[in-house]
């Protein structure tokens, strides 16, 4: 395996979403776009910039535009290791590049609703991958609520109508607003802004996604966090529906 397409675009204008009200979506489209990034990748920078971009001005604008960055880990003993990667995120994208025969997997990578793929820092191509996901209509709502805190973990409970029985609810703790300094590696002597980090990541079978258990997470600043949950067909495949809401933050006082 290897890191492959080492691309740099210049990014310039905007577009946006990040969206993380307590509720569910609406009966139109919404547009999952997921990250396959690296901080080993010196290509990646201004995909992260860009998805940080969508989110701005998804929030603002209040689309149901949702933003996942992926950190992989098969960049890691090429000068680098990302604190924030996973094997796991790794084999999402492998799964994806077989649904949507990609013969090579890399970097910056972004998938939007599980159907268009495309080069991360690929304005023009993420404006039209997220026009063409809200213009559409989904028979599916999705509603999310959150309880728990981060000492002792949280318990999330997703609801899901109008998908088929075989679909899967995919849970993702999603922190903004973080930042790392590189001090080796491709991005050497870089600050790298990070905007939608997953922290935490399960797929379930729709049966199951009525009470999820997320672990305590000691590391993330809760204030700064969302769980997002989607609706997809089993193996990767296409996005049927959304939702978020932020991350409790408050913790039980000691006896």
């Amino acid at each position: 395996m290897k890191p492959a397409m080492i691309l740099c675009l210049i990014l310039v204008g905007g577009i946006s979403v990040w969206r993380s009200a307590l509720g569910s979506t609406p009966s139109s489209g919404v547009a999952v776009v997921e990250l396959f990034t690296s901080e080993g990748c010196s290509s990646c920078p201004p995909a992260e910039r860009l998805l940080g971009e969508l989110a701005r001005d998804a929030e603002h604008d209040g689309r149901p535009v949702f933003t996942l960055a992926f950190h992989v880990d098969y960049w890691n003993g090429l000068g680098w290791a990302d604190r924030f990667s996973d094997p796991a995120f790794s084999q999402r994208q492998r799964d994806y590049a077989r649904t949507l025969h990609v013969d090579e997997i890399y970097t910056p990578q972004m998938v939007v609703n599980g159907t268009t793929q495309f080069v991360g820092s690929d304005r023009d191509g993420a404006a039209r991958a997220i026009a063409g996901a809200l213009a559409g209509q989904s028979a599916v709502t999705m509603t999310v609520q959150v309880n728990g805190n981060k000492r002792d973990g949280y318990t999330v409970h997703a609801t899901t109508k109008g998908a088929g029985a075989g679909a899967v609810v995919n849970i993702a703790v999603v922190e903004r607003g973080l930042a790392t300094d590189v001090k080796s590696g491709e991005n050497k002597g870089r600050r790298l802004e990070e905007p939608s980090v997953v922290r935490w990541f399960k797929s379930v079978p729709l049966s199951d996604a009525g009470t999820v258990i997320v672990p305590p997470l000691a590391a993330v600043q809760t204030e700064h966090t969302s769980v997002i949950v989607y609706t997809q067909q089993p193996g990767n495949g296409p996005i049927f529906g959304a939702a978020a809401t932020s991350l409790p933050a408050t913790v039980p006082s000691q006896p």
